[in-house]
């Protein structure tokens, strides 16, 4: 991290469809457990279904979003 210039870690959100987080949950956790020993702090977020597909991409600026739908 400090070679990619992030010193003092970094922090993003992981989120997830609520409709889906009977999978989605048990699969962020140990991603998140992975992200926290290279020092990145991820939070898990649930969505609820209806609200899936625009709550993250309002967040994201343009720029660094990686896929369009």
């Amino acid at each position: 991290m400090k070679e990619a210039g992030f010193e003092s870690g970094l922090e993003t959100t992981l989120s997830l469809d609520t409709g889906t987080a009977t999978v989605g949950e048990p699969t962020a956790i140990p991603i998140q457990e992975s992200l926290a020993k290279i020092g990145i702090k991820a939070s898990i977020e649930k969505i609820p279904g209806a609200n899936w597909r625009t709550a993250p991409r309002s967040r994201i600026p343009r720029r660094r979003r990686w896929c369009r739908w």
